[in-house]
């Protein structure tokens, strides 16, 4: 009663590639059908890739990515993602909602030259925007992360977000099958911090930790901390044991 079919091609000399895939489901009646495809180009600076979807009940979904990593300090990109209302792949595939639009992009400035006692660090900002189709927000975020390798191999990471007053539209009730949800609730701003330290993974015992710290305009806060520790006797075999509170 089930039926997946994938065609996919290497073109440019496996820089590239275009696919087909399809999925039918007898049992409801459920058809989906999608193109994608990746391209690399200037010597693999600029990559594009993305997927078209199109349902039996002619409800289409997209979702791309463009970005830019030249030769040296930085990088940048740019995602986007469109899916309709009433688009439902979830007989044969997974599709966590449909009427919504997101648009993502990020700048990251890296160094992968050794400094000091800093062997390679990367500092990230990203901004995210997300509405459903009847224009309401989803949320607007911003959010500036660090990340740096020392030059034991220990780890060091963090960052800053910050969520503006937005509403949830399937928060309280969301029932996907049946296409029933709301009602629409105002979630207020938030704004949090976390902090990560891992020590070096390639010795016998290892451990990482993480800290994560929030606040809303409502005055609530929200608190995580995150251990855990390894032990790696030899290649095959690995121990492990976390603490998590939230």
């Amino acid at each position: 009663k089930y039926f997946i079919s994938r065609v996919k091609q290497d073109i440019f000399s496996g820089n590239s590639y275009l696919g087909f895939m399809t999925t039918s489901s007898i049992a409801d009646s459920a058809h989906v059908f999608s193109v994608d495809g990746m391209t690399n180009l200037l010597e693999n600076q600029i990559g594009i890739d993305g997927q078209i979807i199109m349902s039996s009940n002619e409800k289409i979904g997209y979702l791309g990515n463009l970005s830019y990593s030249p030769l040296g300090f930085f990088s940048t990109w740019i995602d986007y993602q469109y899916y309709e209302t009433g688009l439902n792949f979830n007989h044969l595939g997974y599709l966590w909602r449909d009427d919504y639009k997101k648009l993502r992009t990020g700048i990251k400035f890296q160094n992968q030259e050794p400094w000091s006692f800093i062997r390679s660090s990367a500092i990230i900002l990203e901004w995210e925007s997300e509405k459903n189709f009847e224009g309401l927000n989803l949320g607007k975020t911003i959010e500036l992360n660090y990340d740096a390798m020392l030059n034991n191999f220990w780890k060091i990471g963090g960052g800053y977000y910050r969520i503006q007053e937005h509403y949830d539209d399937r928060k309280i009730y969301s029932y996907y099958s049946l296409n029933e949800y709301g009602p629409a609730i105002k979630i207020p701003q938030i704004s949090g911090y976390h902090l990560n330290i891992s020590s070096d993974k390639h010795q016998v015992i290892s451990a990482n930790t993480s800290w994560s710290f929030a606040t809303n305009a409502s005055n609530g806060i929200e608190q995580g901390q995150f251990i855990e520790v390894i032990y790696r006797p030899n290649t095959s075999l690995t121990f492990s044991g976390s603490y998590d509170n939230y």
